[in-house]
């Protein structure tokens, strides 16, 4: 009885297995093609295609056939148990893969039949060329006249039809008798059935274009065939050549001259000395510049531009006439730069300042007249977005609102980024008067904080600075830090601290700022020494870190600071406080150096001696605790 079970539970899982029959008609064969390789002297198997949603049956694949020239051939393959099916077509694709790929030259039928029904697919292997066959080569390229300009290739023909293995042929190509591999590869061009000529391409994957006298083999099967070309040297730019002379320049600056020439020509074939007698005038008055030669072939026009580069760029505004010969032909041409508006209405000293910001696009409209009278702290304060924002290339997000400003939205920028606070927490009193020192502690946050740059401190003699605080005191110094300073004094030794400024002034430090940021590459960063230990505490090791030792210093708003050296001390959060004999407070904590080489506290209120502790701001433990008698290091 188990026994009958059994077999009743086997017969009815092979039944589960074998496909109905109305899913077997569900199934349509519909093609097989012929898979080949090298050029089609190769076949490797077929790729079956079924058309049908249904699983395909392996049981049901017949033999497959080859025949060549009418004839069996015996085939090695497998029915791979996996395919690919294509749900959008509700197709699949089937490949068989030949063991040992077919390569003998002739005509061959395949055939596979499944589930009864057959389908056939042909291919001929042509037959290899021999010797005899082989009947020319020719040069092909871009021609003028007998010469050429330029070699992409050669041309085989052979008679017959055949395919032929690239392997098959070697080559020597020269020029001026010198061996040249141009590289390349060769492919299949065609049958001409009514010359009864095979024709094949070899591209050279180096177009040859150097002057010369080339000569070009080929041998296949023993039998060579030769060409031979030759491509001029290009004719020298004269003259006669010279058509034009163009200014490369915008209404705010002239960037060089172009000079132009009928005819393809290059470094080789222009004379850089026949370029001569370049004369310009401003206004009528000569006027001087260096340039450096490019040179450029427009094929659109068949012409060649001779590119002279104004090193600098000429953009002192005015009126510029420019001549220049080559070969003793002379042309010349004209160009003009713009002045800002109501620029009569700036001092003389003040008019190139002022066209350069205009020039720069950092003169806001509203500040393009009147440029003698004082600049108020919101006029100020568009100079400072027009200048941040046309250097960094990027609008200033940061707000703050004074209750004053009238929406102003340039005095909300620089109150965002913390480059003015204003008189009292909210006000900003926009229609006052900038002064002097405050215009100065502006530009150096400007550097600093908004352009990531620090002015160098220069030397001051300044005699009316007493009661300025420190802070001003250093951005007055990196006013006089570069050449040409960037605020100077009013004479007498005097920097009249609370003098006004006026916009053409303002203007001026805004264009020197530009252009010293415009020339200072971004430093790389100076790597931070770790002093020796100052106290008998050190080195400390907590946590995950290690802390080498401390230095008292300034940091650049003048504020006495405490700096920790280490390593990975940014891994936990640390808080720093001080003790005196009359107090005690926490300090206020600077980034960490990217490095994560130190950290700095600043606002250190009192001088040394005072006690120093470091505590884990996460769970109040103390790290570290010790005295420090030693004088800061501070800067006036």
């Amino acid at each position: 009885m188990k026994r009958n079970l059994s077999l009743l539970l086997v017969l009815i899982l092979i039944a589960a297995f074998i496909p109905a029959p109305s899913a077997l008609a569900a199934i349509t064969f519909n093609y097989i093609d012929v898979k080949t390789e090298d050029g089609g002297n190769k076949i490797t198997g077929i790729e079956a295609v079924f058309t049908g949603t249904d699983y395909l049956v392996y049981q049901y694949f017949g033999v497959l056939v080859v025949e060549r020239d009418g004839k069996r051939v015996s085939v090695s393959y497998t029915i791979p148990d996996k395919y690919r099916y294509y749900e959008y077509s509700q197709e699949s694709w089937m490949t068989i893969t030949f063991q040992t790929p077919l390569t003998e030259p002739g005509d061959y039928v395949i055939s596979l039949t499944y589930n009864g029904v057959q389908m056939t697919d042909t291919h001929t292997i042509e037959a290899q060329p021999t010797g005899k066959d082989f009947e020319s080569i020719t040069v092909m390229g871009e021609q003028n006249g007998d010469f050429y300009t330029s070699i992409s290739g050669l041309e085989l023909v052979f008679n017959g039809k055949f395919t032929l293995t690239p392997a098959s042929y070697s080559s020597n190509f020269t020029r001026d008798g010198a061996r040249i591999t141009p590289g390349g590869s060769i492919s299949y061009s065609g049958y001409n059935a009514a010359t009864g000529k095979t024709t094949y391409i070899l591209n050279f994957r180096d177009e040859q274009q150097i002057p010369g006298e080339y000569a070009f083999s080929i041998t296949y099967e023993g039998v060579t065939h030769s060409a031979a070309a030759a491509i001029p040297a290009p004719p020298s730019a004269t003259g006669e050549n010279f058509d034009r002379v163009e200014c490369f320049s915008n209404e705010y600056v002239i960037h060089g001259l172009e000079l132009y020439f009928n005819g393809m020509f290059d470094e080789t074939t222009v004379n850089e000395s026949l370029i001569t007698n370049l004369n310009v005038l401003r206004n009528g008055n000569p006027f001087r510049i260096s340039y450096s030669i490019h040179i450029f072939y427009e094929e659109i026009n068949d012409q060649t531009e001779i590119y002279l580069k104004f090193n600098p760029y000429i953009s002192k505004p005015g009126i510029y006439d420019f001549s220049v010969q080559y070969d003793g032909v002379e042309r010349s041409a004209t160009a003009s730069i713009g002045e800002a508006p109501h620029i009569h209405t700036a001092n003389d000293w003040a008019v190139d300042a002022v066209n350069t910001a205009y020039r720069y696009d950092i003169l806001p409209e509203t500040l393009q007249d009147d440029y003698d009278q004082s600049a108020t702290r919101a006029e100020f304060c568009a100079l400072a977005v027009a200048l941040i924002e046309e250097l960094t290339g990027k609008e200033i997000t940061a707000r703050k609102v004074f209750s004053d400003d009238d929406g102003d939205v340039n005095i909300q920028k620089i109150g965002g980024l913390e480059i003015v606070y204003g008189l009292s927490a909210d006000k900003f009193d926009p229609g006052g008067n900038i002064k002097r020192q405050e215009a100065a502690m502006i530009l150096d946050r400007i550097a600093r904080k908004a352009l990531g740059q620090t002015l160098p401190e220069g030397i001051i003699t300044f005699t009316d600075l007493d009661g300025v605080p420190d802070s001003m005191v250093t951005a007055i110094k990196r006013m006089r830090g570069i050449s040409p300073s960037i605020m100077s004094g009013i004479g007498n030794n005097r920097f009249d601290p609370q003098g006004s400024f006026t916009r053409e002034q303002s203007i001026q430090t805004m264009v020197r700022i530009y252009e010293w940021y415009g020339n200072t590459s971004e430093p790389e960063p100076e790597p931070k020494p770790e002093p020796e230990p100052k106290s008998g505490v050190f080195p400390v090791h907590y946590d995950s870190y290690t802390l080498t030792g401390y230095q008292i210093g300034n940091d650049n708003d003048g504020n006495a600071t405490i700096t920790f050296y280490g390593s990975e001390i940014s891994t936990r959060s640390i808080s720093c406080f001080i003790e005196t004999e009359e107090a005690a407070f926490q300090l206020n904590k600077s980034q960490f150096d990217s490095t994560k080489s130190y950290i700095t506290f600043f606002s250190i209120n009192s001088l040394p001696p005072i006690a120093v502790t470091l505590k884990d701001s996460g769970t109040g433990e103390i790290i570290v605790s010790f005295n420090v008698s030693d004088e800061p290091q501070t800067k006036k």
